[in-house]
């Protein structure tokens, strides 16, 4: 008889009833749908934080301030011309490829929403190349300190807008 009352006892509760079931679906899916947002939300701000980084006005700010660095950096401090009045562009010279004689000149400007490079010989004066470097210039201001020269750039790809501060040692020549 005990044995039978043991075995009835173990009988009444060896599955789950239906309100255990409906509250443990409940908790699972409050989980899951949590999880949800959260992978959403993460990825939502993974693909803003992807298009400002790789967006054109920022790549053309790493453009713009790779090649005045070099031009500048290896320009001479004898001779460098400046729009003292507006600051729209900025003239520097420098030597040929063999590391001479100072008889090459750079012509940095903006036209046309576009920051502009012009190049050539100095004497007798000869243009060997006009480049753009970057476009969505909404504006583009060149000073001189001493014997750097620096360059305040803004650019606008209609996104977003980058302000960029480039500043350059010239050469000692």
């Amino acid at each position: 008889m005990r044995l039978i009352q043991v075995l009835k006892k173990d009988n009444r509760h060896s599955g789950m009833t239906f309100i255990e079931l409906v509250v443990a679906i409940a908790v699972a899916s409050i989980i899951m749908i949590g999880s949800g947002f959260i992978v959403a939300d993460s990825q939502k701000g993974w693909w803003k934080m992807y298009n400002k980084i790789n967006s054109e006005a920022v790549r053309d700010a790493y453009m713009a301030r790779g090649r005045f660095e070099s031009v500048v950096r290896k320009s001479s401090t004898l001779k460098v011309l400046i729009d003292e009045d507006a600051g729209q562009w900025v003239e520097v010279c420098y030597p040929d490829e063999a590391g001479g004689i100072t008889n090459r000149y750079g012509n940095f400007y903006v036209s046309d929403g576009a920051l502009n490079f012009e190049y050539g010989v100095i004497e007798p004066r000869e243009t060997l190349g006009n480049e753009v470097i970057c476009e969505n210039v909404e504006s583009c201001f060149f000073k001189r300190d001493d014997k750097s020269v620096q360059m305040i750039l803004t650019l606008n790809d209609g996104d977003q807008t980058n302000k960029m501060v480039c500043s350059a040692f010239l050469h000692n020549r």
